[in-house]
């Protein structure tokens, strides 16, 4: 299923963890498209994947762990506003335990044309036994060079993107 949050991003999959039941003769998704997850993707909002429900007792919290690839001070912002913009969100931030989901990011620019270039930050939800939960992927254009330094209020801006898609697939 498809949802919406408030800030117009998507999460796909069954990441409420609810039980899909199957009819015979469809496959897929309902409406077979996945334009919304594009257009989401495309404008810099978060897009969240869930590749499969799990069975194991719930995990008590989430962790937030490391951002690499990014420039400037990306693998260090970032992190601190997702440990920020979560709680907000709901979402129980924890620092060390057995039985918590993990939350890693990986940021990639390239080139978009004279003096532009793409980010895409994707964000993985990890569950307690290492296997991927989903991913939240969020993809901008942005003027080259402008994430060389501190990355202030768009680490916030970012990581607010993200909470809809990672609290999907937490809870």
């Amino acid at each position: 299923t498809d949802a919406a949050a408030p800030d117009g991003s998507t999460a796909s999959g069954n990441a409420s963890g609810e039980r899909r039941g199957r009819r015979r003769g469809r496959r897929g998704r309902r409406g077979g498209s996945n334009r919304g997850d594009a257009a989401a993707a495309a404008t810099g909002a978060a897009v969240a994947s869930k590749p499969g429900a799990s069975a194991a007792p719930t995990p008590s919290g989430v962790i937030v762990g490391s951002v690499t690839g990014a420039p400037g001070d990306g693998s260090r912002a970032l992190p601190a506003a997702l440990k920020k913009q979560l709680p907000r969100a709901g979402v129980k931030v924890v620092r060390r335990g057995t039985n918590v989901y993990t939350v890693n990011g990986t940021v990639k620019l390239t080139s978009a044309g004279t003096g532009k270039e793409t980010i895409r930050i994707d964000w993985r939800v990890m569950e307690p036994n290492g296997t991927t939960k989903g991913t939240v992927s969020q993809e901008n254009t942005i003027p080259k060079g402008s994430l060389n330094g501190p990355w202030g209020a768009i680490a916030d801006a970012a990581a607010s993107a993200a909470v809809p898609g990672i609290k999907k697939l937490v809870q």
